[in-house]
């Protein structure tokens, strides 16, 4: 093809369904048309096919790996989330969430350490009514880091590394019979796991609520060591009892702040068969008895 002045026209050549004037495309030789038609499919048809491995590829990927990405902590997301949930699972946290909350049942019981010293005053100690409104007793608010209400059996505990090491436990059993005997027969339960006692009393008759009551102090151990405090009364139809056990380091101290507790517990038991309210731990110290009911 010579490349020489040609003569101006209006002639028009299709392309790909559009017209375009020859003026503007000097050098568009007619026979190329087709050429470039093919070259144009082919190149078409090669990135579909580039396509569709590429999304094969990623697909085959995707199903063994499970995921999309995992992100820096190694958490799956998206697919593998999805297909990792588990309702049941679910439940069984919720579940686990509930028993942990049942450790705690009560307020004052989740104390990380055992402060007697924030006892030390009528103040400091939870009152509980019982269920059916028959008795009521106060627990220390800073000694306990575990509660819960267990078929009738308010028990609550104090554990560290080495095992419980307070406890209180609090409840009613159905004993129907005369109370002085049933109160004997509380006294025989109780006396034979103490090492040796400081403190008892058996009643020998009913009071004015129509109890007789069983009252044992002392030592669990022959180092003398475990102290424990009983309260077991009965009203000739159901036995009323508060088991408290506690460390005592020195057993001849009668003013040390764990009998401060121990006398709090015993004014607070609605059953104790006491006739004076709580009193401070200076009345405590100076051995006076405080303000009757």
């Amino acid at each position: 093809m010579a490349f020489g002045k040609k003569k101006t026209t209006n002639r028009k050549i299709q392309y790909f369904e559009k017209n375009i004037d020859r003026n503007e495309n000097p050098f568009y030789p007619s026979a190329m048309e087709s050429q470039l038609k093919e070259v144009l499919i082919a190149i078409g048809i090669m990135a579909c096919c580039l396509a569709l491995v590429v999304f094969i590829i990623s697909r085959f990927s995707l199903v063994n790996t499970g995921s999309v990405y995992t992100n820096e902590t190694g958490n799956t997301n998206f697919a593998d989330t999805e297909n990792s949930y588990d309702p049941a699972e679910n439940r069984e946290h919720e579940n686990s969430g509930t028993e942990e909350a049942s450790q705690s049942t009560f307020a004052y019981t989740d104390n990380d350490t055992v402060d007697l010293t924030a006892c030390m005053n009528t103040e400091a100690y939870e009152t509980i009514t019982a269920q059916d409104g028959s008795y009521r007793f106060s627990y220390p608010k800073y000694i306990f880091n575990s509660s819960e209400l267990d078929n009738g059996v308010y028990k609550f505990e104090h554990t560290s590394e080495n095992g419980i090491d307070y406890q209180m436990k609090v409840y009613k059993e159905s004993n129907s019979g005369d109370p002085v005997q049933n109160a004997q027969l509380l006294y025989r339960r109780y006396v034979s796991s103490f090492y040796s006692k400081y403190f008892e009393l058996v009643s020998d008759s009913t009071d004015s609520q129509g109890m007789s009551r069983a009252l044992l102090a002392g030592y669990l151990d022959s180092a003398e060591t475990k102290g424990a405090y009983i309260i077991a009364a009965n009203d000739g139809i159901d036995n009323y009892i508060l088991e408290f056990y506690y460390p005592d380091q020195n057993k001849n101290d009668a003013y040390k702040d764990i009998n401060y507790i121990v006398d709090c517990v015993y004014r607070y038991c609605s059953f104790s068969g006491t006739t004076y309210r709580p009193r401070t731990f200076l009345q405590f110290a100076n051995d006076d008895m405080g303000e009757k009911k």
